[in-house]
């Protein structure tokens, strides 16, 4: 039992690795063109968001640019956030295709704890809840939304959020995170900026124009990283094409230099 339990936790482990790639990659897209709209400098054209160093490199009119996507999440958090999403794309391959277009956004309990060994056990759950609720719907378009305690019991999850339209490009499930937000201030933004240009060289290797997009983490209005005002004011110094904060939270693209 020991042994299976062992290779079970290298088997989630190696799972995690994979769907951390995986998933990366098709959200530093998904992200990409949610803000697109806000910066006209990024003009339409062929997109190759498959490879790294930048993330995203678009050929538009015989010209190159690249887009480096990078995620602000707090360091306290990432640990429990990366956990969270695991579980959720474990839930995601049990219950769906993998083209699906349903999105899941889970509320997990804060009472409980989630260790490696509950992500399995967890992800069943998720699955199980999320199947029985979409089987009562026969079209296309799903919003629903429920509730512990009274359209479901568990003690891992709070509250479930499940949409589709026709529209939808494709599904995600993640995590929502619900308790104490951390600030973004103008120091932070400015910090990440520096720790991104040593790598500005190896990024012009593919496209001569590299801009940075940072993303804040919050899955939803409440929970957004708490943007402070002097974001917005501050002058950075930075040798980027230009510089785009995208809060994922109120979808919402803002051009910071450039």
């Amino acid at each position: 039992m020991r042994y299976r339990r062992i290779v079970d936790n290298r088997r989630i482990a190696e799972f995690g690795r994979r769907m951390n790639t995986e998933q990366k990659k098709q959200r530093e897209r998904w992200l990409f063109d949610r803000a697109r709209d806000a910066v006209p400098a990024w003009t339409s054209g062929e997109v190759d968001s498959r490879s790294e160093n930048p993330d995203i490199v678009v050929s538009s009119n015989g010209l190159l640019y690249g887009v480096e996507v990078t995620e602000l999440i707090h360091p306290a958090r990432r640990a429990d956030i990366q956990t969270k999403r695991i579980i959720c794309e474990l839930a995601r391959r049990k219950a769906c295709r993998d083209d699906d277009s349903l999105r899941v956004s889970v509320c997990f309990s804060e009472a409980h704890s989630f260790g490696k060994l509950d992500q399995q056990p967890a992800a069943d759950e998720l699955a199980a809840l999320v199947s029985a609720a979409i089987a009562r719907f026969d079209g296309d378009s799903v919003t629903l939304e429920l509730h512990g305690g009274f359209d479901f019991s568990s003690a891992r999850f709070s509250t479930i959020y499940l949409h589709r339209t026709p529209e939808s490009r494709f599904g995600e499930w993640r995590p929502v995170q619900a308790w104490w937000v951390p600030p973004l201030t103008a120091d932070d933004v400015q910090g990440e900026i520096d720790r991104k240009s040593p790598r500005l060289r190896d990024y012009q290797r593919r496209a001569p124009s590299i801009w940075l997009l940072l993303v804040t983490d919050g899955f939803d209005g409440s929970t957004a990283r708490c943007v402070a005002h002097d974001v917005y004011q501050r002058s950075y110094k930075s040798p980027f094409s230009g510089v785009v904060l995208f809060e994922d939270a109120m979808n919402r693209a803002t051009l910071l230099c450039g």
